[in-house]
């Protein structure tokens, strides 16, 4: 009979599963808001983080007590005055399960994204509608699909944009 060894524990050198428990993990939620007319997303330009100078969706740290929606509308009323409805599309739409439960919209989807060797993002990327149109500013823009070229935003923020808008769209 052979010894066993305990779940999780590492047997010579380190495993996959030892080194996903050392990475530091950030969990956020990120939206991209189509404008009223539903043709163009705003995006954001962060001033430092790994995507500085780069166009991606408005994020932020998950605030403990409170729903993914409930962070993300906060936020974007906060940050840019914006009031924001949250886009359903096949099965996401709110749903009154009982007089105690709804069920909210669900992420668009989670992405993960590594953003140093033992760092990760983790999003809950949420789609939603601005209520009112909004200026663009240094730090904001509002694109549609074919003026996010170049180097303007990392591919995974372009492929979105694209998914987004035929999605809401078709």
């Amino acid at each position: 009979m052979q010894p066993s060894t305990p779940c999780g524990s590492l047997v010579g050198n380190e495993t996959q599963f030892g080194l996903a428990l050392m990475k530091k993990r950030q969990h956020r939620v990120s939206v991209y808001i189509l404008d009223p007319d539903r043709r163009r997303l705003l995006l954001h330009k962060p001033s430092s983080g790994p995507f500085k100078d780069k166009y991606t969706a408005l994020a932020t740290n998950l605030v403990p007590d409170q729903t993914p929606h409930e962070t993300l509308k906060h936020f974007v009323r906060m940050e840019i005055g914006l009031e924001i409805d949250f886009v359903s599309y096949g099965t996401s739409s709110p749903v009154v399960l009982d007089a105690y439960t709804v069920k909210l919209n669900a992420p668009l989807l989670v992405q993960v994204t590594r953003v140093g060797a033992d760092a990760e993002f983790v999003d809950h990327v949420y789609v939603a509608r601005a209520r009112q149109f909004c200026k663009s500013t240094s730090g904001l823009m509002w694109f549609n699909t074919e003026e996010l070229v170049g180097n303007a935003a990392p591919r995974h923020v372009k492929l979105l944009v694209r998914e987004i808008l035929m999605l809401v769209n078709s």
